[in-house]
């Protein structure tokens, strides 16, 4: 799989990049602080590579968004991942569903305001996979997670654009299991009609708990991302982030998201 990744990586970057900017337009602003108005649905379809040493990931990532009420939004994540280690010179691999999230968005001032300031909770749930296993899937543990998430769009030139910050505290229902403190800054703007750039910042603090997990939830994240919207429902995202702080890793993305 290593090699796979790595020739997977070198060719769909240019390529992804290149038809991108070649297809041209931007997307309006889209931002965690916001909820969707009450029937509206909004999904998402994500394939993510990870690599770190020997260690490499190969991850899809269904998500969905439902607007309960204008101000109230219902959030569904269900990840799968392939992963792969090396161990004494022999290879170890996994697959399967992790950590099923389900979620509730609620935007608590007022929904005119150019600003929006939401707290959205979050429960982990584990899909049934050995967390004992010699490479593990995951932390096998249930898990909430309370975040605060302020957003707003603006106008640069003409252009649309948007920024959000967040903080997030996430508590495990085991002892044993790191909890995990997540600051995220976020900022996109359009630069030709329908495509825009956009650059996050992520930063994760581990809280006591076990030391095999430990590494993994202590990092500053970059990572940096092109826009294209092809239609008012439909948008296309390519990018790449790298840890520039903490523990080792980096990958590329590819995502889908269609507004129903």
């Amino acid at each position: 799989m290593g090699n796979w990744i790595s020739r997977w990586m070198q060719v769909t970057a240019p390529i992804g990049l290149s038809s991108l900017l070649w297809l041209g337009n931007a997307p309006s602003a889209i931002a965690n602080g916001f909820t969707q108005p009450q029937g509206s649905t909004f999904t998402g379809f994500t394939v993510r590579t990870f690599t770190a040493d020997d260690f490499e990931k190969i991850e899809l990532e269904a998500y969905v968004e439902y607007g309960l009420e204008d101000d109230i939004t219902l959030i569904l994540k269900l990840p799968y991942a392939w992963i792969e280690d090396e161990f004494n010179g022999e290879t170890v691999d996994n697959a399967g569903f992790t950590d099923l999230e389900l979620g509730v968005r609620w935007r608590f001032n007022d929904l005119d305001s150019p600003i929006a300031t939401s707290l959205q909770g979050t429960v982990f749930i584990p899909l049934g996979y050995d967390s004992n296993a010699e490479l593990p899937l995951g932390r096998g543990a249930v898990g909430l997670e309370v975040r605060v998430p302020v957003s707003q769009g603006y106008q640069l030139a003409g252009r649309n654009g948007f920024w959000s910050v967040e903080a997030a505290y996430r508590q495990y229902l085991d002892s044993d299991v790191s909890n995990e403190i997540r600051l995220l800054g976020e900022v996109s703007q359009d630069i030709i009609d329908r495509v825009a750039l956009a650059a996050q910042l992520e930063q994760s603090f581990a809280v006591g708990g076990d030391e095999r997990f430990r590494d993994e939830t202590q990092f500053t994240k970059l990572t940096g991302q092109i826009w294209f919207r092809a239609t008012d429902r439909l948008t296309f995202v390519f990018g790449g982030y790298t840890n520039v702080a903490g523990s080792e890793g980096r990958g590329l993305e590819g995502r889908i998201w269609y507004q129903f």
